[in-house]
């Protein structure tokens, strides 16, 4: 897909999403690192409460960061110039990420924002009851419907948001992406 602000964005469905689902939701509910939603708007673009995760290849969350790590370097191999191999040092096989959960009610929200200077952001979305609200991003106004296993994958200068929520526990995985290069 093409947004008008001319920028690819990489849409994807997890093929375990189903089973992977109620993982995170436990690995979730057991994190103790909450910010809360009250100070939402004060600490973060989040009104919201927001879980910091630290990503873990043993967990449901580090799974699913391993999966989003796979196709963006994936797709950033296929972009490489004529000549170029996948060992070259233009080529990056690995990025560092931070992860939070954005755990939204009825009437939480999101303020337009970007997440300059990471190179990618993503968006997975974990539990998306009927009503939940879509990503948008705010120079385009595109809407990308939350659906439960999808993940979207963007430049993280892209502004985006998230309007009023109309249902109650929209559960969504985001994180920050810069590259790393293998020596």
């Amino acid at each position: 897909m093409i947004v008008s602000e001319n920028h690819y964005l990489i849409i994807e469905t997890h093929p375990r999403a189903e089973q992977l689902k109620e993982k995170l939701i436990e690995e979730i509910d057991n994190c103790s690192d909450v910010l809360d939603a009250s100070l939402g708007s004060e600490m973060t673009n989040m009104v919201a409460k927001k879980i910091f995760l630290t990503p873990s290849l043993s967990n449901p969350s580090g799974q699913i960061l391993k999966w989003i790590n796979d196709i963006v370097v994936f797709t950033h191999s296929i972009g490489l110039p004529s000549g170029v191999s996948s060992d070259s040092p233009e080529a990056v096989t690995t990025y560092q990420t931070g992860m939070w959960v954005g755990r939204y009610g009825k009437g939480d929200y999101c303020k337009s924002h970007s997440h300059y200077p990471s190179l990618f952001s993503f968006v997975y979305f974990i539990k998306c009851p009927p009503k939940s609200s879509p990503l948008i991003f705010t120079t385009s106004g595109e809407e990308i419907s939350a659906e439960e296993g999808k993940v979207v994958i963007f430049p993280s200068m892209l502004k985006h948001h998230v309007p009023y929520n109309h249902s109650e526990d929209r559960i969504i995985l985001s994180g920050n992406m810069i590259p790393v290069r293998q020596v």
